[in-house]
Order: structure tokens, then C-alpha cells, then sequence
């Protein structure tokens, strides 16, 4: 059964996709998380998408799939990323004009790029793996670039550009590891969730963690906090929560909650089925085994 990441291969995600799925595992690229989702609300495929980051905090795209494509988190690996700068064989870091990378990678390197590389223009592509396709593929990459580059930017050559990814990359794309370790923190890390079909769901392990979507009734002051009281009243613990907009209207808004325990838990089944009575919309995204960080 074929497991989709983000691709393409050599991407952090296809890194996590291995640590999921093993060796064995069939593992197919798509150019999106969205794609992803697609993908396994029509199948009975599973998937692999980055979730959080710990400088960066939340990948939007895949909490806004979350709530709308009906699938479910049946697992999350944690981790250790490292950000490498990597060039043509050919080129020379102080002739650096372009850096490619997916953004939440020059997110991660923010610091750093503005210290070391201030005048470089970076352009974002979907993921670091496509950033070193396009760094091999000179003809496209100009297209590309043709109507987004500032004048200042000069005249360019494949030796002016460079990218931000995993070192793996140099390797599989014979590219040169210019400066290694470059993101901000030393302890930058990212969580990857397995995503699936609902009747694919797990069973409780005894150390679990569930994650609901939920949006609370309008114009009730109050209401946030009747919902967050009954995990607190049940003595649950909270690991995340975060806002995203309802994507309906302005002001509106829906919230993630990350919690220990697992659906079929009695105490956590009795909170949810109080929240029920809390919210305008709830909706359990998967109970699946905690994974301990990197």
C-alpha cells in the first residue's frame, strides 16, 4: 500500500515517510500537502506531512487539510533537522545571488541568512528536494526565475544559486555542501504525522496523544475556556493548542488542541462527548501512540 510524502526524494518528509513506514514500505512523492490529502480521501493510502516545527511553530496548509478533508492522524515521528547550504560543484559561496528553498526552511536559517547572506534574494519553492531538481536543472530554473528576480540581482549564471536543505541532497543530486548547521537554533525540530482513512485508527497503547479540531459559539464570552475546563477538570493534559481562521468569516476562527490520552480512554470519551455540548463544530482528528522527541 503506497505511502505519500512530500516530495520529492530526499525531502525531510521523505525522510520521516522512512522512518514510518521501513525499508519495505512503497513510498510515492506528491508536489503538496494538499495533493497528499487529496490523495487519501480518495484511497485507502496513507501519507506523511509535516505538522509543527519548533522555531516556526505550525504548518498551516496541514492543519487547514485537517479540517477539511475528513482523514485521520494515526501516527507522529519527531525530527532533528539540520539545514545545509548547498551549491553546483562549480559555484562559490561569495558569488551567492539566489537561494532556493521551501519557506519554512528560510523561516528556520532567518538569522542566519540575514547576517551572513543579507543581499541574497531567496525564492521559496515547494520543498527542499524540488529546490535541488531546479539547482540541476538550469534551463527550467532561468524560466522560472525570469519574472520574479530584482534587478539588483544582476546577471545570472547556475553558479550564482545555491539552496537550503538536508546534506543528504549533495549526495543524491551531486551538489557541494557549502556551510552546514546553519538553521537558528541547535534544538530545531520538526513533527511528522501518518495520516489515513478513520476506520484505519489505532488502538490505545496506554501512551497516547489525541488531537480534536473544534470552534466555539459565537458572541459567548467564556467560551474557550468552558471548553479548555473540562480537560483541566478531568486532569488531562494539554500538549498544543493553536487558532487557525474558520475560513468563513472575519473574526471567526477554530482551535487544535493536542491532549494526552486516547479516544477510547473513558475518561478522555466522557470529555469529548461534553465538548460536544461546548462547541458549534468538534471533530476528533485521531488518537495514535505519543512519540518521544529527538
Amino acid at each position: 500500500m503506497p505511502v505519500f510524502f512530500l516530495g520529492p526524494k530526499g525531502s525531510y518528509t521523505h525522510q520521516a515517510a522512512k522512518v514510518f513506514g521501513g525499508s519495505d514500505v512503497d513510498l510515492q512523492s506528491l508536489s503538496d500537502i494538499h495533493a497528499i490529502f487529496e490523495s487519501i480521501k480518495l484511497t485507502t493510502d496513507f501519507g506523511v506531512v509535516p505538522i509543527e516545527n519548533s522555531t516556526e511553530g505550525s504548518v498551516n496548509q496541514t492543519q487547514d487539510c485537517l479540517m477539511t478533508h475528513g482523514v485521520k492522524i494515526l501516527g507522529e515521528k519527531t525530527l532533528c533537522i539540520h539545514h545545509a547550504l548547498l551549491m553546483q560543484k562549480s559555484g562559490e559561496l561569495q558569488n551567492l545571488k539566489v537561494l532556493l528553498s521551501h519557506e519554512q526552511s528560510f523561516a528556520q536559517c532567518r538569522q542566519h541568512l540575514l547576517r551572513h547572506f543579507p543581499g541574497v534574494y531567496c525564492y521559496p519553492v515547494s520543498s527542499n528536494a524540488k529546490a535541488a531538481e531546479l539547482l540541476c536543472n538550469p534551463s527550467l530554473l532561468f524560466q522560472l526565475l525570469s519574472s520574479f528576480l530584482p534587478d539588483s540581482c544582476g546577471p545570472l549564471s547556475i553558479e550564482n544559486m545555491g539552496m537550503i536543505g538536508p546534506e543528504l541532497l549533495a549526495d543524491l543530486y551531486e551538489l557541494k555542501m557549502m556551510k552546514n548547521a546553519i538553521q537558528d537554533t541547535d534544538n530545531n525540530r520538526t513533527r511528522f504525522i501518518k495520516i489515513g482513512k478513520e476506520d484505519q485508527g489505532t488502538s490505545p497503547s496506554g501512551h497516547d496523544k489525541t488531537s480534536f479540531v473544534f470552534s466555539t459559539h459565537k458572541d459567548q464570552p467564556g467560551s474557550l475556556c468552558d471548553v479548555l475546563l473540562l480537560f483541566s477538570s478531568a486532569k488531562l493534559n494539554l500538549n498544543k493548542i493553536v487558532s487557525r481562521p474558520a475560513k468563513t468569516t472575519l473574526g471567526e476562527y477554530v482551535f487544535f488542541i493536542d491532549c494526552d490520552g486516547h479516544i477510547k480512554d473513558p475518561i478522555l470519551g466522557r470529555v469529548y462527548k461534553e465538548m460536544a455540548f461546548k462547541t458549534s463544530f468538534l471533530n476528533c482528528l485521531g488518537s495514535y501512540p505519543k512519540e518521544k522527541e529527538c
